[in-house]
């Protein structure tokens, strides 16, 4: 994390099972951070400089950043997270992670689906698009004038 004259990196001590979900909680105190994977003990780090505010004039990226260089620029790493993401909060304010206008997703650099095994099976009529929710849950996505749990109605 960055307050605005250099970056603070913070690694857990816990190892990343591939395949399954974590809980990834991060807490921030001035220029103090912590980083606590699942319910192990939280990791502190500090960020450099003497500035402890985060303004947030941009959008909030998760995972990545528009460019390489603007990564870079901002963090001191051009390494993005790989993954997925089924939840995020901020400050207690659970975010819709869907598209905009049905989320607050605006657009995406380097992303992808992740969970798309579950729409593999659905199929949502009337030329709707069917959305992960969830590793073993969906919604159909219905064009205007459509409704319904698959865009029957």
């Amino acid at each position: 994390f960055n307050c605005g004259t250099g970056a603070g990196q913070i690694v857990s001590d816990s190892s990343v099972v591939i395949g399954l979900w974590h809980t990834v909680t991060l807490f921030r105190d001035g220029v103090n951070g912590w980083i606590q994977l699942d319910n192990n003990n939280p990791v502190s780090g500090r960020s450099l400089g003497h500035y402890s505010k985060i303004t947030f004039r941009t959008p909030l990226f998760v995972g990545g950043a528009p460019s390489v260089y603007w990564l870079m620029k901002a963090v001191g790493t051009n390494h993005s997270f790989r993954g997925c993401v089924q939840r995020l909060s901020v400050n207690g304010r659970t975010t819709d992670l869907r598209p905009w206008p049905q989320g607050h997703a605006l657009n995406g650099a380097d992303i992808g689906e992740c969970s798309s095994s579950v729409c593999e099976e659905v199929v949502c009529e009337h030329s709707g698009v069917c959305y992960p929710t969830r590793s073993d849950s969906y919604i159909c996505l219905c064009p205007l004038g459509y409704g319904g749990v698959h865009c029957e109605e």
